[in-house]
């Protein structure tokens, strides 16, 4: 354990521990504050926990489980307030989204009146972090001790957009620990080749039906590569009849959410996003940490500050169909170009590993 100038005692607070990226990388979070030695608690608002994480845990649903609407809801920030009162933490990380500004100017005062917060934004579509009304959102942001972007471009925006001082980047990290698999996990009984969609099937930010279309137009089929998509969500129902509608059952699947998807993200021959914005998205960050190349549209925001066009993987105009059907065909028909991204992918996301982002946090709140 890494030693540092002071034991602080941290606050992660989060909408959950379960099913989405931003929600692991706030579990990482904790691992890291504890690894620097850090007293941590973690706050989950739902008792959803599928990641590993460390510190004393507390899930305000467990506690507050009796009523409704808005009467629960005040409940559930004075049992907070509670909290925070009692445990005097020196810092509140707010991990949560925090898109309704009538909500979070109450949580402002009630909560975070007293106390130093680091709020943390990971979308590009700020708005879900931020108001989108800038004067409005300066009423409860300017004071916080920081905001933290998990991309620059995150911070780029909110600088010129919000016109805030206080904001640092500090991007998504990873424990490479974690991508250790055993081949005889599950799912490793398929052998046959194919490359890999993870994430949320929500379709109005993850566009699936963008990599469905480009996949049908592309040499991948006749190749008898297939597509596999893994995740879970509101539009499944949406992709499955869209692959029926192209006879693609046989080609394209269907295998839904895991916790721990590494044993399918090693054996994919690339991993691809097609999102229509992201924050640092971890499908790219974790393909490339197991060593597997990636495919992206370049959205808003995070894919253009992990790959490098051609070096790691392929970067495309956000919503080309051509060129991102062109970019599927040449992973797989370009040898040479192939070797040098799955080469390449590993040592290109060592800037991210957890031994790096844990001194920035370290930086940050304790002004090394």
């Amino acid at each position: 354990m890494d030693q540092i100038k002071k034991e602080l005692k941290v606050c992660v607070i989060v909408d959950s521990l379960g099913k989405g990226g931003a929600e692991r990388s706030s579990a990482i979070l904790s691992r890291l504050f504890d690894e620097s030695g850090y007293d941590v608690t973690i706050i989950s608002i739902l008792n959803v926990i599928d990641y590993k994480y460390k510190g004393k845990l507390i899930c305000v649903d467990n506690e507050i489980k009796n009523g409704g609407g808005f009467i629960k809801k005040i409940r559930k920030l004075l049992y907070l307030r509670s909290v925070l009162n009692q445990e005097r933490f020196d810092y509140i990380i707010d991990s949560r989204a925090r898109p309704t500004f009538v909500k979070e100017y109450l949580v402002s005062l009630i909560l975070y009146k007293k106390e130093k917060v680091v709020y943390i934004i990971r979308s590009g579509n700020i708005s879900l972090y931020l108001s989108k009304y800038t004067k409005l959102a300066g009423i409860i942001y300017n004071k916080a001790f920081c905001l933290v972007g998990v991309s620059q471009r995150i911070v780029n925006e909110i600088k010129q957009e919000y016109r805030f001082n206080n904001v640092s980047v500090i991007y998504n990290s990873f424990y490479e620990e974690d991508y250790v698999v055993n081949d005889r996990n599950e799912y490793i009984e398929n052998k046959e080749k194919y490359i890999l969609a993870y994430g949320r099937i929500d379709e109005k930010v993850k566009n699936f039906c963008f990599l469905i279309e480009a996949y049908v137009q592309s040499v991948l089929p006749k190749k008898k590569i297939k597509l596999m998509i893994l995740g879970e969500g509101d539009d499944l129902d949406l992709l499955k009849e869209k692959v029926k509608s192209h006879n693609m059952e046989n080609n394209i699947l269907f295998k839904g959410y895991s916790a721990k998807p590494y044993a399918l993200v090693k054996k994919a021959l690339f991993t691809t996003l097609t999102s229509k914005y992201e924050g640092f998205p971890r499908v790219i960050l974790e393909s490339l940490a197991i060593g597997v190349p990636v495919v992206s549209v370049d959205c808003i925001s995070g894919p253009s500050e992990m790959i490098i066009n051609r070096v790691n993987g392929l970067l495309v105009k956000q919503n080309d169909l051509e060129l991102f059907t062109e970019a599927l065909n040449e992973m797989i028909l370009n040898k040479e170009l192939y070797s040098t991204c799955k080469q390449k992918a590993k040592k290109s996301v060592h800037k991210f590993s957890h031994t790096i982002i844990k001194k920035e946090w370290n930086n940050l709140l304790q002004g090394e």
